[in-house]
């Protein structure tokens, strides 16, 4: 067996995957799944029993909210530490606020869409790379720019309805004084999502981190996918599938 490109011979771990599927399965189908499988980087913020950081404890063991708490009292706890410390341990609690952040965007596209629902829509903008934009955003350069849009009903015609707005305008990166490039802090853009989400989305905050991924039990890998998560919705597709049983682990 070849990768898709017939250039490479594929992995020893995914050929043990695929060594414990149906026969005949589509290959394409296996990759689209496992492709929406959360990555070694996502999962490590719930899956790290080894670490004693205040905040790994937090992310594996709390909620949204309780992270979240945990993340500002370091916050104010980085703003007092020496400046030769302070840049290093700075950049550890961004990273781990914009992965907050990421995981609970997650949580709200996967909310229930009900009549009266609220999205969140994160978008870049340039007039002069990009076109003007078709309304006006509020910026006159380039920029991001956050709305809040609530639907309306299910009735036709009935269109989703501007709930807020944040305009962020770009500044120049610092360290490219030859050829400026504008560029947005990603804390900045993290600290307002943090605040829509207080806002809009309180019910998420209660929400263990991961949870849609996770367990109590001792990590089990493959036999989950090969087992479960992959043969399920195949079912959904019999024609691809043979009439063979699942082979065991």
């Amino acid at each position: 067996m070849n990768s898709p490109d017939r250039s490479q011979p594929l992995a020893p771990e995914l050929l043990a995957v695929l060594g414990r599927l149906p026969e005949g399965v589509e290959f394409p189908i296996i990759l689209g799944i496992l492709s929406n499988v959360p990555t070694f980087r996502t999962t490590q913020l719930w899956t790290d029993r080894a670490s004693h950081d205040p905040l790994a404890i937090r992310f594996r063991t709390g909620t949204y909210r309780a992270a979240d708490r945990a993340l500002q009292k370091e916050a104010r706890a980085v703003a007092r530490l020496p400046g030769d410390r302070q840049v290093a341990e700075r950049e550890r609690v961004d990273a781990l606020r914009s992965a907050w952040v990421s995981h609970v965007l997650g949580e709200v596209s996967g909310l229930l869409r009900r009549a009266d629902a609220k999205i969140i829509d994160t978008r870049q903008v340039d007039p002069q790379r990009l076109g003007i934009p078709l309304t006006p955003t509020g910026l006159d350069g380039p920029g991001v720019v956050i709305d809040v849009w609530q639907h309306t009903g299910k009735l036709p015609g009935k269109l989703p309805v501007l709930v807020e707005r944040w305009a962020i305008p770009a500044e120049l990166m610092p360290w490219r004084t030859g050829d400026p490039v504008p560029w947005i802090r990603p804390e900045t853009i993290a600290s307002v999502h943090r605040v829509i989400i207080y806002t809009h989305f309180p019910e998420v905050l209660r929400l263990r981190i991961g949870h849609r991924w996770r367990s109590e039990r001792e990590p089990a890998g493959w036999p989950v996918l090969t087992q479960y998560a992959i043969p399920a919705p195949l079912r959904l597709h019999a024609p691809l599938l043979p009439r063979t049983p699942v082979r065991p682990a």
